[in-house]
């Protein structure tokens, strides 16, 4: 499995239908939060090999 080692977001574009925008909006927030949990991991991985 290939890692995802950058995520860019790249046009934002108005979604007209409410439903729509929610169901995209809650789509870019997972993304977010597990690209910034892949880092915080990332993190306490070096913090551990460091002690």
């Amino acid at each position: 499995m290939r890692k995802m080692t950058e995520c860019k977001i790249v046009s934002v574009q108005y979604v007209h239908h409410p439903e729509a925008a929610q169901k995209w909006f809650d789509l870019y927030t997972n993304l977010i939060l597990k690209e910034l949990e892949n880092r915080q991991g990332d993190v306490n991985n070096k913090e551990e090999l460091n002690e």
